[in-house]
């Protein structure tokens, strides 16, 4: 064996050696960094909640601070194109349904019940229809009256996740890219007494 066959055969084990380096390189970012990509999510979206979470218990302690226990209470759809808002018009006392004007939907609410269901969906972490990977996870936004607490508007959106999210291609194949509007309620309330 010459010294170019040697030469040539060591050449050729050092470039194998450096593409498999490179390779387990690479492969330990896109596993670390899918990692790490999931991990600032959770975060960001554990951040998010806890802030909502604060945003509700300043709101409730202002509500439960209000000078009044009878109201009238108006529930309107936030938006024209609103699949399941349900319109309400009622007179409450104590935090019970007293009277009812109209309920569009039968079920009627009260003030702590839209803050229960507020926190619910702030606290469930809930997959839309299509799986959290599709539509992303039900989340909120409400607009809290700046003395009484109470919730002057209440958005139901899809929030993505990525935190949960599977691979891009199978995400894409496994889609049905349906459209899903979530309610969106706007409040007004005026104290009786």
């Amino acid at each position: 064996m010459g010294q170019s066959d040697r030469s040539q055969k060591k050449w050729l084990f050092t470039l194998i050696r450096i593409a498999l380096v490179a390779c387990g390189v690479g492969l330990a970012i896109l596993l670390l960094g899918k990692g790490f990509w999931k991990f600032a999510q959770r975060l960001g979206a554990n951040r998010m909640a806890a802030n909502q979470i604060g945003k509700l218990e300043t709101a409730r302690a202002n509500w439960e601070a209000r000078p009044f226990t009878r109201y009238r209470l108006i529930i309107e759809p936030g938006s024209d194109f609103c699949l399941g808002c349900c319109g309400e018009d009622v007179e409450i006392e104590n935090e019970v349904v007293t009277t009812v004007f109209e309920a569009h939907c039968g079920a009627t609410r009260t003030i702590t019940d839209l803050f229960n269901d507020i926190e619910t969906t702030i606290t469930r972490r809930e997959c839309g229809p299509n799986g959290c990977a599709c539509d992303g996870i039900v989340s909120v936004e409400a607009v809290y009256h700046a003395q009484l607490g109470y919730p002057l508007r209440i958005r139901t959106y899809f929030e993505k996740d990525w935190s949960t999210a599977p691979d891009p291609f199978e995400m894409i194949l496994g889609c049905t890219f349906m459209g899903i509007s979530l309610p969106e309620i706007k409040v007004t309330l005026t104290p009786l007494e």
